[in-house]
């Protein structure tokens, strides 16, 4: 009796997993993201929450959407009142790939060191 309720639970625990991989959010799953460390156009680079107060989780949130060519845009934060002005220097940049800033607060995307 106590083995059919274990494999019971391994069972349902297995179907779990499976049920919560298949609705991951598709953000995980598009773009090669791992923390602070992060493939961009074909370069790897690492978040630097720099004064932003921002965690690289906020930060890859932020900076999910990146125009395709170098230029400057407007991000909303979280809070209508934050407005992050961004410059995308883009892959071939020598070593900042993104620099946003709001007022006094700041953070980059820099290449990582080879």
């Amino acid at each position: 009796m106590p083995a059919k309720r274990i494999i019971s639970m391994i069972i349902v625990s297995i179907a779990l997993c499976l049920f919560v991989g298949a609705c991951a959010d598709p953000r995980a799953l598009v773009g090669k993201s791992s923390g602070c460390q992060r493939e961009i156009r074909g370069a790897v680079g690492v978040n630097r929450p720099e004064t932003s107060k921002l965690n690289c989780g906020a930060i890859n949130e932020l900076t999910f959407d990146l125009p395709s060519e170098p230029e400057a845009y407007l991000v909303m934060g979280e809070s209508p009142r934050l407005l992050w002005k961004c410059r995308f220097y883009g892959p071939d940049a020598e070593k900042v790939l993104l620099r946003c800033a709001h007022h006094a607060r700041h953070f980059s995307i820099v290449k990582k060191d080879e």
